[in-house]
């Protein structure tokens, strides 16, 4: 290899070791998206409230062990082989994730498992129909957003909340299990 720039060098170097260690390790690599759900609820200050919502998505290599299927990895931003993450719960312990052998330094850095509390992490493949789909979401959620802000501005906001309370009389009750968990983040 030839560059008249070392850092070139270097990166055609890295790629090339990369790929050779990671073809004679035989592991079958497919794109996955991650899914990130994040909200939380919470006060701010004495007397007032928030709730939040994002929801995000990024592409990431799944590479699957020739010899054993349970054995799923993905790189890091360096190049280096580890544990493919797991899905995970909002208001999961990360000391979970760091006994299944995934150093916290790394988990941390590389956004590997160690990850905030109030995230819910799921996986799929990274075909066009999801991507489409997930894109649809978060197109809808932005809609939302700007449904509020027109329905919530100062020229409507006192009708707005006449009809807020008088749709919530109207509406009925949620569900024992969603009760639960809005009384769970209350608390």
């Amino acid at each position: 290899m030839r560059a008249t720039d070392i850092e070139a060098l270097r990166a055609s170097v890295e790629t090339y070791c990369s790929d050779y260690f990671l073809a004679k390790a035989g592991l079958v690599w497919e794109g996955w998206l991650e899914v990130l759900l994040r909200g939380s609820d919470f006060a701010i200050g004495r007397d007032a409230m928030s709730e939040d919502l994002r929801i995000e998505y990024r592409p990431l290599k799944r590479g699957r062990h020739p010899d054993d299927q349970t054995r799923d990895f993905t790189l890091t931003p360096h190049g280096t082989a580890v544990p493919f993450p797991t899905p995970k719960r909002a208001g999961f312990d990360e000391r979970e994730h760091l006994r299944k052998g995934i150093d916290q330094n790394d988990a941390r850095t590389w956004n590997l498992g160690a990850r905030d509390t109030d995230v819910e992490v799921s996986y799929l493949p990274d075909t066009p129909a999801n991507s489409a789909a997930l894109d649809h979401l978060i197109t809808s959620l932005r809609l939302l957003r700007l449904r509020l802000s027109d329905f919530l501005e100062q020229e409507n906001i006192g009708q707005a909340v006449v009809a807020l309370q008088q749709q919530a009389l109207a509406l009925p009750g949620p569900t024992a299990p969603a009760a639960a968990k809005v009384q769970d983040s209350v608390l």
